[in-house]
């Protein structure tokens, strides 16, 4: 038992449904690329182990300002992992990631190398800068797109590059949910993110036309051909974006914006999922 809860905490410290999200992004853009799987999956590896080093690293860096959000949930807080256990494994997984694209080509290893960089420094530095941090980890959701495009070794296509706009634009509306959600804490810790600046309330509509503006993007596919396993997938990802959008709006409490978050999580999921329905097609 645990061990069991051990693995629990360390799944929920590095993020693991964001990794294996990673993971599956690089896989389908190159396979849309190159129109083979079997061949990229040590190439997804990388991305995916600097994708939870990443997400351990910021809860490093974030204990105290989770500590003041009273965020329990987090192991690092709630005491279920120590956070020199955690410095460790977050500098063993940007290491092993970085280094297995090494083996894939030079265009993949520095897009892994820049992104690991910016990552490094996204807590101490680039979330104290106003939009600044915000747009790093919604650039961060369509990275994994344009490398699994590179790992292909072909000029980058079209459809990839939407869906890397679409990636931004989507992370970025859901970076402002939970900034919204943050802000005592980021307050204590001397990070400015836009509900210190704009309000609450502003926030969340900025938030809601980000999310609209993505579904729309979404739907460009469509207009070249219909594929309707990607109709389908897609509006239900939609359908969470929008509900996830509206509740904000209607209030910024801690509950609506715990439902929110968790709404676009699916919603993340469902659109790499309607992705995948493209990539196969």
């Amino acid at each position: 038992m645990k061990f069991r809860s051990a693995l629990q905490a360390w799944w929920r410290l590095t993020r693991g449904e964001h990794a294996l999200m990673t993971f599956f992004a690089v896989m389908f853009a190159s396979h849309l690329v190159a129109k083979e799987l079997d061949s990229f999956y040590f190439a997804a590896l990388g991305p995916a182990l600097i994708t939870a080093g990443s997400f351990v690293l910021n809860d490093w860096f974030d204990y105290a300002s989770d500590r003041a959000n009273r965020r329990r949930d987090r192991p690092l807080v709630g005491g279920e992992i120590k956070r020199n256990s955690a410095l460790t494994a977050s500098i063993v997984l940007f290491a092993a990631g970085v280094a297995l694209t090494l083996f894939v080509n030079a265009a993949c290893f520095a897009t892994a190398a820049i992104y690991s960089f910016f990552a490094i420094i996204y807590s101490p530095l680039l979330k104290k800068i106003p939009l600044a941090g915000n747009a790093f980890i919604a650039s961060s959701m369509g990275v994994a797109f344009l490398y699994g495009n590179l790992a292909a070794a072909k000029p980058l296509q079209p459809l990839v590059l939407l869906w890397i706009a679409i990636a931004f634009v989507i992370g970025l509306a859901r970076e402002f949910l939970i900034t919204l959600r943050d802000v005592k804490g980021d307050r204590k810790t001397g990070a400015l993110t836009l509900p210190m600046i704009i309000g609450p309330k502003a926030t969340a509509i900025v938030s809601a036309f980000l999310a609209i503006t993505a579904i729309g993007l979404s739907v460009l596919p469509l207009t070249v051909s219909v594929n309707v396993p990607y109709l389908v997938i897609v509006a239900v990802a939609d359908a969470m974006f929008l509900l996830a959008a509206f509740k904000t709006l209607s209030g910024q409490g801690q509950q609506v914006l715990r439902q929110a978050r968790e709404l676009t999580l699916r919603g993340l999921i469902a659109g790499l999922v309607a992705f995948a329905a493209l990539a196969v097609a």
